[in-house]
């Protein structure tokens, strides 16, 4: 029933609207002018209808607050995990284009970055198929890896769960995530303590998921290390 599953999508979100400075205020604000940009149009309210218009809002909105963008793609998050994967595996790179443009121009905001990142991860899965990785995905791969290190732990956070639920979708990745540990193990020094052990920490979480031959690179890199 796709009317139950648009209102399970942000079931959670609207039970804080009306609440004055609490939480998911950002997202209820933008929701609710999503959804009279929608009826406006008499366009029915589904997953790929809100996905348009918060990507449109995403990127007409060249002055918004952060929390602004972090709620837009709280959303969009959420949407996303309801977009049937053809139609969104045609979308997925442009879109990807957007959010990392944003993302990037919003570095030191974690409240941009998480659901940038999730979003991201969604993106990768939906183009990710039988045939091994095209150059734009394990390009795309390769920059979400590179929050896994991320100083904000909020962040680093979201960014080794997305990176897991990738690779645990697709193992053709895990060389590159076998690349990324490995260049980054060897680049290491002795004063790393803290880097090292946010490495660690995020093979441990993706380990299972690499392929025999990734995980030979990962662990020849972590014995060279100890």
């Amino acid at each position: 029933d796709s009317s139950w599953t648009v209102k399970a999508m942000f079931e959670d979100i609207r039970r804080h609207a009306g609440a004055n400075g609490g939480k998911f205020l950002q997202e209820n604000i933008v929701l609710a002018a999503v959804e009279e940009l929608l009826d406006a149009q008499g366009i029915e309210h589904s997953a790929i209808a809100y996905m348009g218009a918060l990507m449109m809002s995403l990127q007409s909105s060249s002055q918004s607050e952060p929390d602004v963008y972090g709620g837009v793609l709280t959303l969009l998050d959420r949407a996303l995990e309801e977009v049937p994967r053809p139609v969104l595996s045609t979308k997925a790179p442009r879109m990807a284009k957007a959010i990392v443009a944003l993302a990037n121009s919003h570095m030191e905001h974690g409240v941009v970055l998480k659901p940038a990142l999730a979003c991201t991860a969604h993106l990768l899965v939906a183009q990710l198929g039988g045939a091994p990785p095209s150059t734009e995905v394990t390009q795309l791969f390769a920059w979400l890896l590179e929050f896994t290190l991320h100083a904000n732990p909020k962040v680093r956070a979201r960014a080794q769960t997305a990176s897991a639920t990738v690779l645990e979708s697709h193992r053709s990745l895990s060389p590159a995530a076998a690349r990324f540990v490995q260049q980054r193990l060897g680049s290491l020094q002795a004063r790393d303590v803290q880097s090292a052990l946010f490495l660690l920490n995020f093979v441990k979480q993706v380990f299972a998921a690499f392929n025999a031959q990734a995980a030979s690179t990962v662990l020849s890199s972590l014995f060279r290390l100890f």
